[in-house]
């Protein structure tokens, strides 16, 4: 799983520990294991900030399909950096705030999935291309996703 993570961690938590032994876990202790809620509060302040930033997203994707247009020109590199950073002043962008947005975005994305689906991070791991659907049901639209949960067995699984 972390060859897909950008931020994974470079060197073990717990080198002389595990994850189950952090979590005070012990054989055949299944049934009673729960994940702590987030409490109200803290859930409420992630959201809002996540939804923020997710909000910004048009102005980020305009500059990244800005740039991919210009680097499918034969430019030479120090005209093609010129160029991005031209076209990131035209957005009232600077290179740094678009590397930082894109450093951010799966963070931003995973905290609003995580809140609203209760999905865990290896299920979001397991999210392919075209997992979203939408179902009616009484004139209500309901949002999907489709994937693997793996806690209690891996099995096909769908979060609204």
């Amino acid at each position: 799983m972390e060859e897909f993570i950008s931020d994974a961690f470079i060197y073990h938590p717990w080198p002389s520990s595990s994850a189950c032994e952090q979590a005070k876990f012990r054989q055949g202790q299944y049934s009673e294991l729960q994940t702590e809620e987030i409490p109200l509060d803290i859930a409420i302040q992630l959201h809002i900030k996540a939804y923020a930033f997710l909000e910004k997203s048009e102005v980020y994707f305009k500059a990244r399909d800005v740039f991919r247009t210009i680097e499918s020109s034969d430019y030479s590199k120090r005209h093609t950096t010129r160029l991005h950073k031209k076209s990131l002043k035209a957005l009232g962008l600077t290179l740094e705030s678009y590397n930082s947005y894109f450093r951010f975005l799966p963070a931003a994305c995973y905290i609003l999935i995580a809140l609203h689906s209760g999905m865990r991070i290896s299920e979001m791991g397991s999210l392919a291309n075209n997992a979203y659907y939408e179902s009616e049901f009484r004139g209500e639209i309901y949002g999907w996703l489709k994937g693997k949960t793996y806690k209690t067995g891996e099995r096909n699984t769908e979060w609204m």
